[in-house]
């Protein structure tokens, strides 16, 4: 009989089939469409085991079967982190199953070490009188693995070298310890046990004497020395006998001799010793009272020299960053420093050359540790870097903070110039203001007027706009804010002194008064300005100063002298428009002047 024949499907369509017989019957049709379509199956793991184990050296395998249908993407994490295929770890798929291999596979396991106590923590006396000591501690660090039973404590003469057990086992942190031998100094230890045996002992470093009085004080130190005395520092006794310690008692006693003198007494843990010699060497000590009497003294461990230390001086900058200080024109600004040398060093302040000192706008403190230098209602000319100078004998050092004060910018640079002129548009060009006022100039504004009005438009920054016989003003602007107008057609007058404000040909002051001028000038942009004297040029000292602003100048001489401050003076103006100068004379007389004239003598 032939073997039945199934007929492959291609696509969807519907199928029919007959039976392969010796004689082949009708086909049949199914009646219902055939569609060609992998079956999905969802995946799966079948874990045989959920714990492995294997001996420590030898490769680990783990194989689990996978079911799924299309083939499942296998991965495999170990404690949520991704595993992936390297020289230790081998991972092999197949469609029905997963193989990952760990080569000489590792261990980890904790160790609990059992044995006895460390030494209990904190050993420390909490009182001490006639006779009986109590004290306290802290558990050890390390309980060797076992719960504390209890404490060991014990006491030995400090002259003899075996040890005493005092009262029984405590198995709290504290005992108080009785008959103990007046006056006899005595060591004690602590020393913790379990049930794997004691542990190490704490032992107390220095002994210590059951008596009614202090302890002495706990090491004495010289904390600072000068030409003419001595500053001593110390800390508490170790116990104060059982009462309130009362004070503390210094004496002294020159290098080489045996007397000892008190010097003075203090409840603080400090002492100035004053109106020693200088060069002199001294030994001091420190004795506690209380009310059963004094401790045994603390001696310093070597003479004490009466001298001012020599250091050289030092300034701490880290406050001020960069040490760059900004400052809008017109608020305070304040150069505080740390300083710091011995003997305490000499402060000066300088702006660039010019030495500075109180006046009704600048303030200079120095103290001991600190310098400072403040200036109310800052102006452009404050700003520059100033020089913080310190001197002793060891040395001087010179430090340097820069302040920027900012303010308007100065008008842009002239001439302005006009090109591409059209029916209807021109170009305009300037050059940025000489002072950009301590910050960068953020834009310029330009306006534009008509002949004949006197009314101002604003263009905007654009330096190219439609005008016709117009006039344009150009002002710079940065973060302080506008600058003073540039003009085009009115332009920027050359300097000149105001014909409404002369100078005198002759100026008269009294020997050591002070002498004041003032010359008022115009001129755009703003002239620069120069004093002389004869031949010299002058400049701010302690004694002269010259103040400037856009309208005026003016000279402040004090003390004035015949010889140092008479003569011809000149004051030069120049801008880019032109140059004027002016002379004068000064004469300065003395107690007593004589003026001449044709009918009578006068004098002042």
């Amino acid at each position: 009989m032939a073997k039945d024949r199934w007929l492959k499907p291609k696509k969807s369509k519907c199928l029919r089939y007959r039976s392969h017989q010796a004689k082949f019957a009708e086909p049949k049709d199914l009646g219902l469409p055939v569609i060609t379509k992998d079956v999905e199956i969802e995946p799966s793991i079948n874990l045989l085991f959920t714990t492995y184990s294997v001996k420590a050296g030898d490769d680990l395998t783990l194989e689990v079967p996978v079911k799924g249908r299309p083939k499942p993407v296998v991965s495999w994490k170990k404690d949520s982190l991704p595993l992936k295929q390297t020289s230790s770890v081998t991972i092999l798929n197949t469609p029905t199953s997963s193989k990952i291999i760990f080569k000489e596979a590792t261990v980890t396991f904790n160790v609990k070490v059992m044995d006895t106590p460390g030494p209990p923590q904190g050993v420390a006396f909490k009182e001490v009188s006639r006779g009986t000591v109590t004290l306290i501690w802290e558990p050890p660090l390390n309980d060797g693995g076992a719960r504390i039973q209890h404490y060991i404590v014990e006491k030995r003469e400090a002259s003899r070298r075996t040890w005493q057990q005092s009262g029984g086992n405590c198995k709290q942190h504290i005992l108080k310890i009785q008959d103990l031998l007046e006056g006899v100094p005595y060591f004690f230890r602590v020393s913790a046990e379990n049930h794997h045996g004691v542990g190490e002992a704490f032992e107390m470093i220095e002994p210590v004497i059951a008596t009614a009085e202090p302890a002495s004080p706990k090491r004495l130190d010289i904390v600072d020395t000068t030409d003419s005395s001595v500053t001593l520092g110390w800390l508490k006794p170790e116990h104060d006998g059982g009462s309130r310690i009362q004070g503390y008692f210094i004496e002294a006693k020159p290098k080489g001799t045996d007397k000892w003198v008190v010097v003075g007494n203090t409840t603080n843990l400090t002492y100035v010793i004053e109106k020693l010699n200088k060069g002199d060497e001294y030994d001091f000590r420190v004795k506690a009272k209380n009310e059963s009497g004094y401790s045994t003294p603390r001696e310093t461990l070597a003479p004490a020299l009466v001298k001012e230390p020599h250091i050289e001086p030092a300034a701490d900058l880290r406050e001020i960053t960069d040490q760059l200080i900004t400052c809008r024109s017109g608020s305070m600004f304040t150069i505080d420093v740390p300083i710091s040398g011995r003997p305490a060093p000499k402060v000066s302040w300088k702006l660039e050359e010019m030495r500075l000192k109180n006046t009704d706008r600048v303030t200079i403190k120095t103290t001991k540790n600190r310098t400072s230098i403040s200036v109310k209602e800052a102006m452009r000319g404050d700003g520059g870097k100033y020089y913080l100078t310190l001197e002793n004998v060891a040395g001087t050092k010179t430090f340097t903070v820069e302040v920027n004060v900012t303010g308007r910018p100065s008008p842009p640079v002239g001439p302005i110039e006009i090109s591409n002129i059209t029916s209807e548009s021109c170009v305009v060009n300037w050059q940025p203001p000489e002072d950009d006022g301590g910050t960068k100039i953020t834009n310029y504004i330009v306006e534009k007027r008509e002949s004949g009005s006197t009314a101002w438009q604003l263009i905007n920054s654009s330096v190219k706009r439609t005008s016709l016989d117009g006039e344009y003003t150009c002002k710079g602007i940065n973060d302080a804010g506008e600058a003073e107008t540039t003009g085009v057609l009115v332009l920027e007058a050359p300097a000149s002194f105001n014909p409404d404000y002369p100078l005198k040909e002759t100026y008269y002051a009294s020997l050591g008064s002070t002498l004041r001028i003032h010359a008022v000038y115009i001129g755009r942009p703003e002239p620069k300005i120069m004093w002389l004297h004869g031949a010299k040029t002058l400049e701010n000292t302690e004694d002269l100063s010259i103040e400037t602003t856009e309208h005026y100048t003016h000279l402040v001489i004090k003390n004035v002298q015949r010889r140092l401050n008479g003569g011809k003076y000149r004051i030069r103006l120049h801008n880019h428009f032109g140059r004027s100068e002016a002379a004068f004379n000064v004469e300065i007389y003395g107690k007593f002047m004589f003026i001449h004239c044709s009918e009578c003598i006068v004098l002042r």
